[in-house]
């Protein structure tokens, strides 16, 4: 929604964790928009060669795939990036899809929990995309109810959206697997903020920092350039005008003594390299 709001105007908007297949295609000419993660086919691909490396050939044939994800209705119109591509995805690593199950709201999804408890089989994986933390809760909370600890667990991969703090502390169990946003490792930035916070990044800090660091840089340069906020952000993300400084103190005076000096050095991100088509 907020992308259709600017879509016509000059504003830029920087998505930290805006990963929908659709929401980024649909916008792609959009020079005002800038989508700091890469989109959901990658995480989909990622969770489906771990499925096949950590299955050995011999349970390949027996393996089936089930999604539970929100309808296109209850996500706002937009179709889920795991029911678009989740067949062509399980083609090409030769996965088998038993079902694909759509909730709209929370009864739906207790409903359709309790029909895959009921159809599983020894080598079924379920993957859930949680439409927000209160059916990502429910989720969790009807296994529960179901007592599945008892009957062995099941598989279960999830989405990113499953990784957030008001979720993971309120959990009954610990078996859900998946794949979530970090930084680079060798930013050092997940061991500077477990120092700071005491607590592991979870689902999309680097992001939102560099978020708010393009912002800051921006804004810096648009000030000693003259250009407007967005083309000011296209000139920084596009600087190549010697190596930059880091995301520390020191790299960072160094980077905005640059820009005010009207320069462009290469900067990079604590989540990612900034390079950006």
């Amino acid at each position: 929604r907020m992308a259709e709001l600017l879509q016509k105007s000059t504003k830029p908007i920087l998505s930290p964790k805006a990963s929908n297949v659709e929401y980024q295609r649909f916008f792609a000419n959009m020079p005002n928009l800038w989508n700091l993660v890469e989109n959901d086919f990658m995480l989909i691909e990622s969770a489906f060669s771990h499925l096949a490396s950590s299955f050995a050939s011999i349970f390949m044939n027996e393996l089936e795939l089930t999604l539970l994800a929100p309808s296109s209705e209850l996500n706002g119109g937009l179709v889920s990036s795991y029911v678009d591509w989740l067949g062509f995805m399980a083609e090409e690593f030769g996965l088998k899809i038993d079902r694909i199950f759509l909730y709209n709201d929370e009864t739906e999804l207790r409903k359709l929990t309790q029909t895959y408890l009921e159809r599983k089989k020894p080598y079924s994986v379920l993957l859930f995309e949680p439409y927000d933390d209160k059916m990502a809760l429910a989720f969790d909370d009807e296994l529960y109810q179901q007592d599945v600890a008892s009957q062995g667990g099941i598989r279960v991969v999830c989405s990113n959206n499953f990784a957030s703090d008001s979720i993971v502390k309120n959990l009954h169990y610990d078996f859900y697997r998946g794949f979530d946003l970090y930084a680079r490792p060798e930013s050092g930035f997940a061991q500077a903020y477990h120092e700071h916070f005491g607590e592991d990044i979870l689902n999309g800090e680097a992001h939102f920092v560099d978020a708010l660091y393009i912002l800051a840089y921006a804004a810096t340069y648009s000030v000693s350039s003259g250009l407007e906020l967005n083309e000011s952000i296209r000139a920084v993300l596009g600087g190549r005008d010697g190596t930059g400084g880091d995301w520390m103190i020191a790299g960072m005076h160094e980077n905005f003594m640059s820009l005010q000096n009207g320069r462009l050095p290469d900067l990079t991100g604590v989540s990612s390299s900034w390079t950006f088509q």
